[in-house]
């Protein structure tokens, strides 16, 4: 834990650098910059079992997010999506076991293919 209570990996570990997703469609969303976003909790296997991080609600309130086409992504640096991706900011982990996605805006939101992309550290 870092002194704002951000859970980062350890030394050497890898940790969530960025999470993004292409948006399928958006149907009866909002048409406003503020648009809800979804929200994530990660499981991951850990030391100790599965560990868990959830984000808030990932949404850009400068851009428009989740029209058809738009790839939207989330990088775990504190100059940009630190406040967004909340729990899963460095979050200590190499791969992805499960978790849960819930939509917060209004309408009906599909991503491309299902597909979450997570890109974790090198180290």
């Amino acid at each position: 834990r870092s002194g704002e209570n951000t859970c980062v990996g350890a030394p050497g570990q890898s940790y969530i650098k960025s999470i993004s997703f292409i948006t399928e469609s958006c149907a009866g969303c909002s048409l406003n910059v503020t648009e809800g976003g979804p929200m994530l909790k990660l499981e991951s296997a850990q030391s100790d079992g599965i560990g868990s991080c959830y984000t808030k609600a990932l949404d850009h309130v400068d851009s428009m997010d989740f029209t058809a086409g738009e790839q939207a992504i989330f990088i775990s640096d504190p100059e940009l999506d630190k406040d967004l991706l909340s729990g899963c900011y460095m979050y200590g982990m190499s791969n992805v076991l499960g978790g849960k996605m819930v939509w917060t805006g209004n309408g009906t939101w599909t991503i491309l293919e299902n597909k979450i992309v997570i890109e974790f550290s090198d180290e």
